[in-house]
């Protein structure tokens, strides 16, 4: 079976320190929880002396830094049908808030409106 591949945009935020990570460093993909109807991506808990601590669940995955700033991340092993979202790690200055999330559903009908990569056009053997 093919492993999917993500690729995303690394551009530098303004808030990491870009010496200590390369972009292929920040991004994770999360497994996601349900909870009373909503999507969990990690739970923050509390104890009773106040010391804070971060539960999620991530998926292991090998992670490339492409050309013009992309980031490919790749599963190493197939995702289980469910909820994912790909989470931005900012060092020592947390996690990005935003995420992006996806669904694995293989009886899902495709998406025609999906954006994927083009092959390479063939070389033509004219001059």
């Amino acid at each position: 079976m093919k492993l999917l591949s993500l690729y995303i945009s690394g551009a530098t935020p303004e808030n990491s320190d870009p010496t200590t990570t390369t972009p292929a460093d920040r991004f994770r993909i999360v497994r996601m929880k349900s909870k009373s109807g909503k999507r969990i991506v990690a739970e923050i808990k509390v104890n009773f002396i106040g010391k804070v601590s971060q539960e999620e669940t991530l998926v292991p995955t090998t992670s490339e830094d492409l050309t013009g700033g992309w980031v490919k991340i790749t599963p190493t092993t197939a995702l289980q049908p469910g909820e994912y979202a790909v989470v931005e790690l900012l060092g020592s200055n947390g996690v990005n808030t935003f995420v992006w999330d996806f669904g694995i559903n293989p009886s899902a009908p495709a998406n025609p409106g999906a954006v994927a990569p083009q092959p390479a056009a063939a070389a033509s053997d004219k001059p």
